[in-house]
């Protein structure tokens, strides 16, 4: 606990909250306070999830207060957030989830499609400090992803495993910042296929030719934001491209498919992989690290350098 303020007037400086105002699972956008005495001290700070056994703990207390002009978590605070929690692996992954969930929600609510490219691009940034500043980043960092197919979920893990591989094969800042930004946005066009996606039944022949569009609507609605970038637009259409010809949109072979389109298939593959869908569990590391190789044995289909690079980058 460390003292913020004392002797304060709760009327012009905070804001009251009740033990029924938390919820477990609740990520907390501003710090939360206790008084104690005559002074405000922090028990739980921004960015914090809620578990079960936190929020029992806090039952110990009837009223809890926030600063009543403190910056929410936002785009525009998160580099201030991310610099200050960066030895929290756990709490900086929730704060990208609880930023990257703002600006999807909002996609997802657009008629028109609209979303924050300004904001994915301060996210791409604080993950290229992260993994300058810490290169275990991504060892201590994959325990706390969420198992989950939700695509704020989905686009934050691939961009953090895609630019975790570029930062190994030492990418300059500017093609990683490219990298990055086709690796947030890559399935944005699953928002028109989404029904389809979410379904448990097998999909007909039709029905998986509509999902595979997505490929497509993602470049419709990147470009539809002035995004025209060669390297980005080539990343997100051949991130389901595989070297044997077999993938889609194009069915594109090596030799066709840009080293971005490379990385992004084998982040995009490993995260679909070890994350449950409506149809099947997800599978552990080990489980989808075999299966990679015996893929790779079988059929060649992702870029091998970069695969054995990728892999080693997990291993413990």
């Amino acid at each position: 606990m460390k003292v913020i303020r004392t002797h304060l007037d709760v009327s012009q400086n905070y804001i009251t909250v009740a033990i029924n105002d938390l919820a477990v699972g609740q990520a907390l956008t501003r710090d939360l306070f206790i008084k104690k005495d005559d002074a405000f001290v922090i028990i739980i700070d921004m960015g914090t999830v809620l578990t079960p056994e936190l929020l029992n703990k806090l039952t110990n207390h009837k009223t809890f207060y926030q600063l009543k002009h403190q910056k929410a978590l936002s785009c525009t605070t998160l580099n201030k957030y991310i610099k200050h929690n960066q030895d929290d692996v756990k709490k900086t992954m929730n704060l990208f989830y609880n930023v990257n969930q703002e600006i999807f929600q909002k996609f997802s609510d657009s008629p028109k499609h609209a979303i924050d490219i300004k904001c994915l691009q301060k996210i791409v940034d604080n993950i290229l400090l992260l993994l300058q500043n810490d290169n275990e980043f991504l060892k201590k960092v994959i325990p706390h992803f969420k198992n989950s197919q939700e695509l704020s979920y989905h686009s934050i893990h691939v961009c953090i495993y895609a630019l975790s591989l570029a930062h190994k094969l030492h990418f300059s800042f500017e093609k990683s910042e490219q990298l990055g930004l086709a690796a947030i946005l890559h399935d944005v066009g699953k928002k028109k296929v989404d029904e389809l996606i979410q379904n448990r039944r097998t999909l007909s022949v039709e029905e998986l030719d509509k999902v595979h569009q997505h490929v497509k609507y993602s470049i419709d609605i990147i470009q539809q934001h002035g995004i025209h970038d060669p390297y980005i637009i080539n990343a997100v259409m051949q991130h389901h491209e595989r070297n044997d010809g077999s993938g889609y949109p194009n069915q594109l072979h090596a030799r066709e498919i840009s080293d971005f389109g490379a990385i992004m298939a084998i982040a995009d593959m490993f995260d679909a992989l070890t994350n449950a869908r409506a149809y099947r569990e997800g599978f552990n590391t080990f489980e989808t690290f075999t299966m990679l190789l015996q893929e790779q044995k079988d059929n060649d289909t992702l870029k091998n350098d970069y695969l054995k690079v990728f892999l080693k980058l997990l291993q413990k």
